[in-house]
């Protein structure tokens, strides 16, 4: 093995907490053993020890992003990195700041979400401040990377970029065969991810009130979202819907082996969220579970190779309908687990962080 110091220096970086974001933790933990790997993060709950890297958790309070930015940038001037790799749509206002100073360096940029607007899109002033020094500067980007085809696709028609690396949103697992579903008569359904207004969830409290005490709802994750969805459980005085807070990376598979089926689903009222590359859908599988999603190609293209799940439109059904669905579908627990580990034979996380070292090397 090359000394440390022969080894190429990569500066990666994600204005996130690093525990929370199993995405840079994976990218981290492909280039770690063959890079001289120096990983920034912000206010993280503890350096992330789970591979041989540096770390540098900035702890900031006021103004965070803006001093996050700055310090990184004479960060970058101190190391003077072979390799600058920023993650998500907020670091893109970086590149800007570091251009200037690039040299020899090379710029990866690892887009997590799609933000690209248009005139007639609607989002959040905050985004499309990102989406304007998105589509400006990208092309002054090395290499790009995002989770799904149909995304990449998609950037590579609206920048006109050539170059796009595919790094799918697939954690890591260590076993190589599905554990066994325990059947019981509570049939347990878990949603993970923001609980946020715009997921439009409501429609999963209704749900839970028409199955009734036979379906266990747990939601797992935080968002702005959460106490009006914990008063609309306690004014209708549901005992079947239990809220489990925020749960790392880590810890998610313990929860998921217990469940029966796993809710994925997301509004089609932007690019991002029809392009949607979730995870869930292999944490989903990993744990045995079947799966009931919204429209997305993603999972409709998948549910028809590999049936463990069903794609259903959350927002224009009836909820007697989604009822009627996710009850005929839990027959088949226990049944679809050969479904779930073909998928998984594919889909494997080693595979995709080795293609991502190797076109990292390639710059």
């Amino acid at each position: 093995m090359k000394k440390k110091t022969s080894r190429k220096k990569v500066l990666m970086a994600v204005y996130n907490d690093i525990q929370l974001d199993g995405r840079v933790q994976r990218a981290a933990r492909a280039l770690a053993y063959d890079f001289d790997l120096l990983l920034c993060s912000v206010n993280s709950s503890s350096d992330y020890t789970d591979v041989p890297c540096r770390n540098a958790n900035f702890k900031l309070g006021r103004f965070a992003y803006i001093r996050f930015l700055f310090k990184l940038l004479f960060l970058f001037l101190k190391e003077r990195p072979d390799i600058l790799y920023i993650h998500d749509y907020n670091m893109v206002a970086f590149i800007p700041m570091v251009l200037p100073f690039l040299g020899k360096s090379k710029l990866v940029y690892d887009a997590h979400e799609t933000i690209a607007v248009n005139k007639r899109s609607e989002v959040v002033k905050i985004v499309r401040y990102f989406a304007c020094i998105e589509k400006r500067y990208i092309k002054h980007v090395d290499l790009v990377i995002t989770p799904i085809e149909d995304r990449a696709s998609f950037m590579r028609r609206f920048y006109g970029l050539k170059d796009i690396h595919i790094f799918k949103n697939i954690p890591i697992y260590s076993f190589t065969q599905l554990p066994e579903k325990k059947i019981e008569e509570k049939v347990k359904i878990i949603y993970q991810g923001i609980l946020n207004k715009n997921r439009k969830l409501d429609s999963l409290i209704f749900l839970a009130e028409e199955l009734g005490n036979q379906f266990q709802f747990d939601f797992v994750g935080y968002g702005t979202d959460e106490d009006r969805l914990k008063k609309m459980v306690s004014d209708r005085k549901l005992t079947n819907v239990k809220f489990l807070g925020k749960v790392s990376p880590q810890n998610l598979h313990k929860y998921l082996l217990h469940a029966d089926i796993g809710l994925a689903f997301y509004p089609m009222d932007s690019i991002n969220t029809r392009f949607c590359a979730p995870n869930k859908i292999y944490e989903y599988a990993q744990a045995g579970l079947i799966i009931v999603s919204s429209n997305q190609w993603l999972f409709r293209d998948t549910f028809k190779k590999y049936p463990f799940g069903v794609a259903v439109d959350i927002i224009h059904d009836p909820i007697s309908k989604l009822a009627d669905e996710i009850r005929e579908i839990a027959k088949i627990r226990g049944k679809s687990l050969k479904y779930s580990q073909a998928f998984l034979s594919e889909n494997n996380a080693e595979k995709e962080m080795n293609a991502l070292k190797d076109r990292i090397f390639e710059l």
